[in-house]
């Protein structure tokens, strides 16, 4: 009996183990402000999404945007009024996005979105239509309302090309949102392979959202 109450003891500590390394796992790759994945969680899930292979599908397309001047709200009305405008920014883009959509906090006022099994011009109004979701009413926070807008980055593989990786997408994306702040911010650029690793940019004008 002593045998058996020991045996139970132990496979019940063993899985009281397991199942707070899971939870400490799962924690590791979220965002604790805004409840998005991380960095690390974006990576980790893409990973599973994409069938453990570095060759993305020519469905995909990845979104990187940051806030506008947001070192000014932070600034002007403290980091706390920051942190509300990101949860709530969060909140935002999750009700746009599908289930199946991978949106994370990539860093600071930094976000990235991984599209799957979309088409250039859905991949084209789901950014848009992310810009216009942020920029069409002011964040309600402790300080007021504030107007907030988004600059956004988007790459997608060209169909019928070269196989590239999900860091080389997020590179072009990234060249497209730093084109989207020079261009004046508030506007989504749009990064098109043409030759090797080179990119074509340019700005996404959509007649309508719907």
């Amino acid at each position: 009996m002593r045998l058996l109450e020991t045996f139970a003891a132990t496979a019940g500590l063993v899985l009281h183990n397991a199942r707070l390394h899971q939870k400490i796992e799962h924690t590791s790759r979220i965002d604790p402000l805004t409840g998005l994945y991380n960095r690390r969680g974006f990576f980790y899930t893409a990973d599973y999404l994409l069938g453990r292979t570095d060759r993305m599908p020519d469905d995909a397309a990845v979104l990187l945007f940051d806030i506008d001047h947001f070192k000014q709200v932070n600034d002007t009305f403290g980091h706390d009024v920051g942190d509300e405008v990101l949860r709530e920014l969060a909140h935002r883009a999750q009700t746009l996005l599908r289930e199946r959509d991978v949106v994370a906090r990539y860093g600071g006022e930094e976000f990235v979105i991984l599209l799957t099994s979309v088409s250039p011009e859905i991949a084209r109004r789901v950014a848009e239509r992310l810009r216009h979701r942020i920029g069409s009413e002011p964040f309600t926070t402790s300080a007021g309302s504030l107007p907030i807008t988004i600059s956004i980055g988007l790459a997608m593989k060209p169909a019928h090309g070269e196989p590239v990786s999900l860091m080389q997408l997020i590179t072009w994306a990234d060249k497209a949102l730093y084109a989207a702040k020079e261009a004046g911010r508030n506007c989504t650029f749009m990064a098109e392979a043409i030759e090797g690793e080179q990119v074509r940019l340019h700005k996404v004008v959509l007649q309508s959202l719907v």
